[in-house]
């Protein structure tokens, strides 16, 4: 039996035992619990190891659970304008169809580029010692600044959490990316990266969730009561056109975890979380070779975009999330169905937002196989998708 044979057969088997539990009512939670999580992780590891091939099992698997996220929304946005109820039984069922599609979507997934040799400098001491070095300087400077927020967290109404800081913030911030810069020239480490980058855009885009203890801006207070009016009732009414893609994945997260004002919290730190998370890793599932300038261009995004959590900004992250990985189609080192998928969420989230980089993202994917059968007709498609964004 072939691997990708007894990848469907495993995968099968998983959702198979989780619907015999569900659907028998038996008094297993746990085991059923235990296989619902085994069959979504287990198609996390499907969708990164087939939709970005040749790249590391950490980052593979990391996109995996991100596009696992993505169809599992999608489908409960679809099944909440249908005017089904969400709860625990519709994420059950609807955990059952992302699996399959799942399935589905690495059915035909082409071959595998060219091995990734970015970063092929052998590791030498000076450049270890380098690097853990300014990891270090990195997590200090980051953590100074979120220490310094904490301090000076309030229920008072402020124009600007900037002038309640010590002055030490911004050259601990800006310390915080030259410490990432540095790292990215010399120790030339894709995880370092990551991780620096994920670091300087949490220093900034954390301080305004941490400083404002009720809440930042008003529209997220009218999206958290809408959240909580679908995770007690199941649904709203009347349907509203926007922002369900956010809070079904909002509620169903808070169900998951399952802690005391777990809702609030999942909301608080969506948006933040996800754009420290998420955009380094597509910008590096998406680059054939690192640069500096690459990593250290996210500290010159308006970030004010990503420290409050709206559907808004929620679609902003997936979208530029999409874009970013849509770059690694003309390699083949990510396939065109992970960009889109993405984009899809952005849609569900935020249609006015999303749909432009959808758009974008279809074109960026259009035009990236040049050896297509019909390479003129995707070329002209891709300026008609451009155009339209």
């Amino acid at each position: 039996m072939s691997d990708f044979l007894q990848e469907r057969v495993i995968g099968l088997i998983l959702i198979g035992l989780f619907v015999a539990l569900w659907l028998c009512h038996l008094p297993w939670p746990l085991v059923a619990g235990f296989l619902a999580l085994a069959a979504g992780l287990y198609h996390a590891y499907l969708l990164g190891k087939h939709l970005a091939p040749h790249r590391s099992v950490i980052a593979a698997y990391a996109l995996g659970l991100l596009l696992l996220c993505a169809l599992l929304a999608c489908i409960q946005t679809v099944w909440f304008y249908v005017g089904g109820l969400l709860g625990t039984t519709s994420d059950a069922w609807t955990l059952v169809l992302a699996c399959i599609a799942a399935q589905v979507l690495i059915l035909r997934t082409p071959d595998a580029g060219t091995k990734n040799t970015t970063l092929s400098d052998p590791w030498t001491p000076k450049r270890t010692i380098l690097g853990i070095f300014l990891f270090i300087l990195s997590c200090l400077c980051a953590g100074l600044v979120l220490n310094a927020a904490l301090a000076a967290a309030t229920t008072a109404s402020i124009r600007t959490p900037w002038q309640e800081l010590p002055l030490s913030v911004l050259p601990a911030i800006g310390l915080t990316w030259l410490a990432g810069l540095i790292s990215i020239w010399k120790v030339r480490s894709r995880p370092l990266a990551y991780l620096h980058a994920a670091l300087g855009l949490l220093s900034v885009c954390a301080i305004a969730p941490i400083m404002y203890r009720i809440g930042y801006g008003f529209d997220g207070f009218l999206h958290l009561v809408g959240e909580q009016v679908l995770a007690t009732t199941g649904t709203l009414l009347p349907h509203p056109p926007y922002y369900i893609g956010q809070y079904v994945f909002v509620t169903w997260l808070a169900r998951l975890i399952d802690l005391p004002n777990a809702l609030a919290l999942v909301d608080r730190w969506l948006v933040p979380i996800s754009a420290a998370l998420v955009l380094p890793l597509c910008l590096s599932l998406g680059e054939t070779e690192i640069g500096a300038e690459a990593f250290v261009a996210f500290a010159l995004l308006p970030l004010g975009a990503f420290i409050a959590t709206t559907p808004q900004s929620f679609a902003y992250v997936l979208g530029l999330a999409a874009l970013l990985l849509a770059r690694g189609v003309r390699t083949q080192r990510v396939s065109w169905r992970a960009p889109l998928i993405i984009a899809a969420w952005a849609v569900a989230v935020h249609p006015l937002a999303g749909i432009p980089f959808f758009l974008l993202a279809l074109a960026l994917c259009l035009s990236g196989d040049r050896e297509a059968s019909w390479p003129r007709s995707r070329q002209r498609l891709a300026w008609v998708g451009v155009v339209l964004s």
